[in-house]
């Protein structure tokens, strides 16, 4: 039980490092940050002023950035052609354990996720991709189906 609380404490902390490595690199740069995603990464992105991206009615201007975290929910791709991928940001975790990672079958906080509460694997970094809007997203800017 130790291990597992401190395997999800190490990805609730990814979070918050995530948060605060994207305020640092966007802060004074002059540019509206806009994330996707919930549980602690909304929490830290919104308490350093950024802005949840609304699928319904996004409000992204050219040069506005949109951070999408790969291991959380509610994150849909955007149509390529409105943004364009700047490097991503990778957070370390605790390495061989997790309590939410799809890839290695942990959902502790989502049945949807994965079918067991933790798992031990590789889990790798947390990874979030950042990008740099295009032109402006208003209207449905996820991606077409094929």
């Amino acid at each position: 039980a130790l291990l597992v609380g401190l395997a999800d404490g190490a990805w609730a902390n990814s979070a918050r490092d995530a948060a605060n490595r994207i305020h640092a690199d966007w802060r004074d740069k002059g540019v509206q940050v806009w994330f996707q995603g919930h549980w602690g990464f909304q929490w830290y992105m919104q308490e350093q002023g950024h802005r949840p991206f609304d699928i319904r009615d996004p409000q992204v201007s050219p040069g506005d950035v949109l951070v999408l975290p790969t291991n959380n929910t509610n994150v849909r791709r955007l149509d390529p052609r409105l943004a364009s991928e700047l490097a991503p940001l990778d957070v370390r975790t605790h390495g061989w354990l997790s309590t939410m990672n799809l890839d290695v079958g942990a959902g502790c906080y989502s049945h949807l996720s994965a079918p067991l509460p933790f798992a031990f694997g590789a889990a790798g970094s947390e990874r979030y991709i950042v990008l740099r809007a295009e032109q402006p997203i208003r209207g449905r800017p996820v991606r077409p189906s094929r």
